[in-house]
């Protein structure tokens, strides 16, 4: 009689296990959480846990549902599982100020994001607009830490990880590279934002690519009472603020690290990926008409940030966060040439964007900008990409070098390419005494002599004794108008003017450096100094008569700024006058 008892009873204990082990899977740490869809057909919502009952919406495979109960059990196609009553999706109630429920089958749920691949991602978000997820889950490319946004002391959220917290949802420590915490640049010095003048305490940013936005801004939000986050897909160069970093990320395929941000889009608050932005200061915008333009955006990462690592758990957010917070971090990067371009994105005139390669870069790091000469013969004016890198400072000889390398930037169906035109560069010394002097620049004309759009670079260097190595002028023609410039011919010496400039509403550039006044005269207070190739738009010329400067007959020309420009002293160019012998 014993033996049949415990017989029954372990029958009973098996069960009972058997119904705990499949119900429970719903819980975690006695409370229910999130699933995810797993079903490639999609997966029907009823407003009642059967069959029969009516269907009020269909989800897709990997949408993420909020289970708020779980009910009975059923058989369907053959597989046993419970009913779960599920919070709508805002867009699938009658009412979207209320909170409304429906039914479905457990068997198509799981609790493991999908597999999945960013593209495919993006591809199956821009079918209706956007996905419903908690978070940035982890997938095939990305591995995530996350801050759980309900937790005070701001740990890593548990939900996503099995290993103690602070650690990587998967052990992953190794990375190559790292973006910067953008907050931390900004106490930097404007070497980082070469163009920028000064600095702000607002963070502001530009995407780099199709992003990945997490929108959180759902009304009562709480542990007792969630509510659905949507993940969209921003274009590039959207503008976007940023709030603070709340997590981080490995992309797995480059191995670089990144911060996740909260940030606002559109007044919307939510989530970006530093992977998918760059800095706001790290973008340029070359003038076509009111209507048109050229805008370039670049992302730079930093290959000599480590932290170290805490043996096969993974490494922990207190060790990097305190590195890339860190001023130093980049200041020192910046000096011993640790920084190169990761990523670069370019629209063009009908704001089509193209997403480019930096290994079509002559040079890993340097300052990007994008061109629009405007004063050439062509209709339509060639997108020049400008890159200048400056190389590590020789603390013995107290000197540096700069290059510039021009690139022309041309489109083919949906694919970009930046082929390179040429390079300079210039050696020169913070030592007053005894050392190099160099100094360099390119402009753009229209050359009447071969009736072709041209492009003149200009080098001049010392070496420590003084001595002239270099005092030349190098000509690169486009005679098909193609944005194809070839090297024609090499002259001793600066450029010479070919003809006055003079017409108003015309655009022209400095031919060398030169000085922009307030009155059409030598005794005028000087604004500042024009760089060569500074382009200008002719708004008055003074008619009162020609002179002669330097041997050199023009007339004085009221200018403006075409572009976002900044004088050789540091200082927003505006509108101000400038001897038109000078510019061609």
């Amino acid at each position: 009689m014993k033996k049949h008892i415990l017989i029954f009873a372990f029958v009973l204990l098996n069960a009972f296990c058997a119904f705990s082990a499949n119900k429970m899977r719903f819980y975690l740490s006695g409370k229910l959480h999130g699933f995810y869809v797993d079903s490639k057909e999609g997966l029907n919502v009823r407003s009642e846990p059967s069959l029969s009952a009516k269907k009020i919406a269909t989800l897709l495979d990997s949408d993420y549902v909020i289970p708020v109960e779980i009910g009975e059990k059923a058989t369907i196609d053959g597989t046993e599982d419970y009913w779960v009553k599920i919070l709508l999706y805002p867009e699938h109630r009658k009412d979207k100020k209320k909170d409304e429920y429906g039914w479905v089958f457990g068997a198509y749920l799981d609790d493991a994001f999908p597999s999945f691949y960013a593209d495919e991602l993006k591809k199956q978000i821009k079918q209706r607009g956007f996905n419903h997820f908690p978070d940035f889950c982890d997938d095939e490319e990305t591995n995530y830490m996350i801050y759980d946004e309900d937790d005070e002391r701001s740990k890593w959220a548990a939900v996503y990880s099995q290993n103690s917290v602070g650690s990587w949802r998967d052990k992953y420590p190794y990375y190559n590279r790292a973006l910067p915490n953008y907050f931390a640049t900004r106490a930097t010095s404007n070497v980082f934002n070469y163009f920028a003048t000064n600095e702000t305490s607002n963070v502001f940013a530009l995407t780099v690519r199709e992003a990945f936005f997490l929108d959180t801004d759902t009304d009562g939000k709480s542990v007792e009472n969630p509510r659905y986050h949507t993940i969209k897909v921003l274009p590039p160069f959207t503008r976007v603020g940023l709030l603070g970093v709340c997590g981080w990320g490995i992309e797995l395929k480059t191995k670089t690290l990144y911060p996740i941000y909260s940030a606002l889009v559109n007044n919307r608050a939510g989530k970006i990926r530093g992977i998918d932005i760059a800095n706001i200061y790290d973008s340029s915008h070359a003038f076509i008409s009111e209507e048109k333009g050229l805008n370039f955006v670049y992302q730079t990462a930093y290959t000599n940030v480590r932290t170290d690592e805490n043996g096969g758990v993974g490494f922990y957010k207190e060790e990097f966060e305190k590195v890339l917070s860190d001023k130093k971090t980049y200041d020192l990067a910046f000096l011993n040439g640790t920084i190169e371009i990761s990523a670069m994105c370019f629209k063009d005139k009908d704001k089509k964007c193209y997403c480019l390669s930096p290994k079509d870069l002559a040079q890993k790091n340097g300052f990007l900008r994008i061109l629009c000469p405007k004063n050439l013969a062509t209709a339509n004016p060639p997108a020049i990409l400008e890159q200048i890198a400056v190389g590590d400072f020789n603390e013995k000889t107290r000197t540096i070098n700069q290059s510039t390398t021009l690139y022309s930037l041309k489109t083919s169906g949906d694919e970009a390419k930046a082929k390179e035109i040429c390079t300079y560069s210039i050696t020169t010394s913070d030592n007053s005494r005894k050392a190099p002097k160099g100094i360099a620049n390119h402009f753009f004309v229209s050359s009447s002599e071969h009736y072709a759009d041209a492009l003149y670079v200009y080098e001049y260097q010392t070496d420590e004794s003084g001595k002239v190595t270099k005092n030349e002028t190098r000509i690169f023609e486009d005679k098909d108008y193609d944005n194809t410039f070839r090297f024609v011919k090499k002259c001793v010496g600066e450029p010479k003017p070919e003809r006055p400039a003079g017409e108003p509403d015309f655009y022209v550039n400095p031919i060398c450096r030169l000085k922009m006044r307030a009155e059409p005269n030598l005794d005028a207070l000087v604004f500042g100094t024009l760089d060569a190739g500074t382009l200008l738009k002719i708004v008055d010329v003074d008619d009162n008569n020609w002179v002669v400067i330097d041997g050199i007959k023009g007339k004085w020309l009221k200018v403006e700024a075409v572009n976002d420009e900044h004088f050789v002293e540091g200082g927003e160019v505006g509108t101000g006058w400038v001897f038109g012998g000078y510019v061609m």
